[in-house]
């Protein structure tokens, strides 16, 4: 999920439209999926034809987002939909459901869930239809990440009555203040999908860019001809049909850059009464603006907190090389690493010295701040890591990074430093 718009914020492209459609309302939109139709032919089903291997099987899941403006912010709101056959006991799984909601700005920036509804579908030995609703003492939320003005938080509820055969139903609405980078929809999961669809009502204060990432065909898609002011007033609708599970392999970099999905980062805003201001930059004034940033470019350039140290540490090293271990070798020894890793430091270098503690991206942003405390030439080298997927080349979309490394260049040696691996020398 993107930063909230107050906040300074591929894979392979097979699609990549730019949006920035006046359309004007933004009315409800009725899923493909009448609530409580289901098929009875769907519950008689024992094997899912297209894979029967498969432990369970997505009938249909639909997402409709809309946004609005209120009391001086925009928002976007997400009505997800979602219907489950659940054919052997290892999908039980998907009858557990989560919804991750996030907080920042002390809370003035959030997201909550609404309008939770749920049931179970299932076949009595006569073979008529048992509904078993979700009740509403069902659903409860649990904090799973806290840290200094953030949150994120899990929205838990599991579907009742559930056995080999049922099929499960479930819808819930998202309000969000975050609409910098929208939430992926994935058309693909690890299970296979008879259907998925995705539709969006854009206004014209919010221009987006869509980044596309599919190998499967579409069954609907919108229309390169399509009125671009408004015309018809229409959401733009998304759909693929008959999507096969997505299954891991070895030595891939994690499925998301390989799933078929689609999600949109915001090009450029307009307020009401306000001319309209760019929110994609260029790698060049991304880089001058993370620099100037006090919690990246600031943390390391910030002077005096490990002075001292360093000096101790250097004392007696003859060259930089040697001084470069020295500092290396400190760090790497000396700190308590938190999983969690970012781009921005959440406490300051004097902190993280007092604490001896911080998380992986703040460890190497120390390292740098006291590479340059010896007055060598470090700098902080920002990335993703595999687990967290591709970046995107062609725009600094920087919610694609989650680590900074440490770089240093002696002469004409150019040196890569990561000290939250305790094992890892010099160069890996």
């Amino acid at each position: 999920m993107g930063p909230a718009l107050t906040q300074t914020t591929m894979k392979k492209l097979v699609l990549c439209l730019i949006l920035a459609w006046v359309c004007l309302s933004a009315r409800a939109q009725q899923s493909f999926m009448r609530w409580g139709a289901i098929d009875t032919k769907d519950l008689a089903m024992k094997v899912y034809p297209a894979d029967s291997s498969a432990s369970a099987a997505i009938l249909g899941s639909f997402c409709y987002t809309t946004f609005n403006y209120n009391e001086g912010r925009f928002q976007v709101s997400y009505q997800y939909h979602y219907r489950i056959k659940i054919l052997k006991k290892e999908g039980y799984q998907w009858a557990n459901v989560q919804v991750p909601l996030y907080t920042s700005n002390g809370g003035q920036s959030h997201e909550k869930i609404r309008d939770i509804k749920g049931a179970t579908y299932n076949l009595d030995p006569g073979g008529s239809l048992q509904k078993t609703e979700l009740g509403e003492k069902s659903t409860f939320s649990e904090v799973v990440t806290k840290r200094q003005g953030e949150r994120i938080s899990l929205t838990k509820f599991a579907l009742p009555s559930i056995k080999e055969g049922s099929i499960i139903e479930y819808s819930y609405t998202v309000d969000s203040d975050y609409i910098t980078i929208l939430n992926a929809w994935e058309f693909q999961r690890a299970i296979p999908v008879r259907k998925s669809e995705y539709q969006i009502k854009m206004i014209g204060e919010l221009g987006y860019m869509s980044l596309m990432q599919s190998n499967l065909p579409f069954t609907t898609i919108p229309d390169q001809k399509d009125d671009q002011q408004g015309g018809q007033n229409e959401p733009f609708r998304w759909a693929q049909e008959n999507v096969p599970a997505y299954v891991t392999e070895r030595y891939i970099t994690t499925p998301d850059d390989y799933i078929s999905k689609i999600q949109f980062q915001l090009m450029n805003y307009t307020f009401p009464g306000n001319p309209r201001k760019e929110v994609l930059s260029t790698w060049k004034k991304t880089i001058t603006e993370l620099w100037e940033n006090f919690n990246y470019g600031g943390f390391v350039k910030r002077k005096g907190a490990t002075k001292e140290l360093v000096s101790r540490l250097v004392a007696g090293q003859n060259n930089e090389k040697d001084k470069m271990a020295a500092i290396f070798s400190y760090v790497k020894s000396n700190f308590k690493i938190k999983n969690n890793s970012g781009i921005y430091a959440t406490i300051s270098p004097k902190e993280l010295m007092d604490k001896r503690e911080g998380y992986k991206h703040e460890i190497n942003l120390l390292l740098v701040n006291m590479l340059r405390e010896a007055d060598l030439n470090a700098s902080p080298i920002l990335l993703s890591t595999r687990p967290h997927g591709k970046i995107f080349k062609n725009y600094p979309i920087l919610e694609r990074f989650n680590h900074s490394i440490a770089y240093v260049k002696i002469g004409e040696e150019e040196f890569l430093l990561d000290a939250t691996h305790p094992m890892l020398p010099i160069g890996m």
